[in-house]
């Protein structure tokens, strides 16, 4: 069933999923099962369509979504505290400490604002089409592994549960979905990357950390996407995959971030001065 909703979204655009049997499907589906929803709360729903927002790191423009509820935020609040002076040799004592106190600057400015949205499990994709367009994705089915647990029958398609990520900002205002997702375009002189993770509040951390290695490194995301990261929890707390523990100073008290926790997968697609496109899997996963 889901390949003929898709094809229905593809003849009939947004609305399909809004209005309509898809909308009645999903509606009586809750219904069914102890919620609240109707389709009229489904025709209701507004998207706001922006101009993608911009930071600057070194020779590079960041593209992102909106900075105030999307963990670009964080993104950009890292970068703009990044001394890349500092960072020295890649994946040492330097780069270690430099990356830690950006990201703790960053996660300082959200806590201002918002509580931090919670972890959730995540994917995230990259396209490119034969013009150069670049797209970057990334989308959750929020904090449990197989979404709300709900599947509509008559649309193919997997509930969300990601009401949780509704937070009440600390300045006031109508509640807003805040969450760490970081889809991101890169332009570096005559190169553009689409990346992005999923992996909860690690997230800005993963695409930081490639950012940094491609643009002041200078390293294909081929190579770098599998070298150890470092990270940082909204509580300011240093972690660390196994690989950069040694070149972590003693001070910071990182914890050591497990093989089997959820890391990533990151994903970047790369498209060169020449017109070439160029794919980087992460090999955590």
């Amino acid at each position: 069933m889901l390949f003929r909703s898709l094809e229905k979204i593809a003849r009939e655009g947004a609305n399909a999923i809004y209005q309509g049997e898809i909308a009645h499907a999903i509606a009586a589906c809750v219904t069914r099962n102890g919620g609240a929803l109707a389709a009229g709360d489904l025709a209701g729903v507004r998207v706001d369509v922006a101009r993608a927002q911009a930071q600057e790191f070194a020779e590079a423009t960041v593209h992102g979504a909106r900075r105030d509820s999307t963990g670009y935020g964080i993104l950009c609040d890292a970068l703009a505290a990044l001394d890349p002076a500092a960072l020295g040799e890649n994946r040492g004592g330097g780069y270690a400490r430099t990356m830690v106190t950006a990201l703790r600057t960053a996660w300082q400015r959200r806590a201002q604002t918002l509580t931090p949205a919670a972890a959730g499990h995540t994917t995230h994709l990259g396209a490119c089409d034969g013009d150069g367009m670049l797209a970057s994705m990334t989308f959750t089915h929020g904090p449990t592994w197989f979404g709300a647990g709900l599947f509509v029958e008559e649309a193919g398609i997997v509930l969300n549960s990601g009401a949780n990520l509704f937070i009440q900002p600390r300045q006031g205002g109508a509640p807003r979905a805040v969450h760490n997702m970081s889809p991101v375009i890169v332009e570096h002189r005559a190169t553009r990357h689409a990346m992005g993770s999923p992996g909860g509040a690690k997230i800005p951390a993963i695409v930081m950390q490639m950012i940094v290695d491609a643009v002041h490194y200078g390293l294909p995301l081929a190579d770098a996407i599998g070298l150890p990261r470092v990270s940082v929890a909204p509580d300011g707390g240093a972690e660390a995959e196994a690989g950069l523990m040694s070149a972590i100073p003693a001070d910071l008290a990182p914890r050591a971030i497990d093989r089997n926790e959820y890391y990533g997968p990151a994903s970047a697609l790369t498209r060169d001065a020449k017109g070439g496109v160029h794919v980087a899997r992460d090999p955590r996963f």
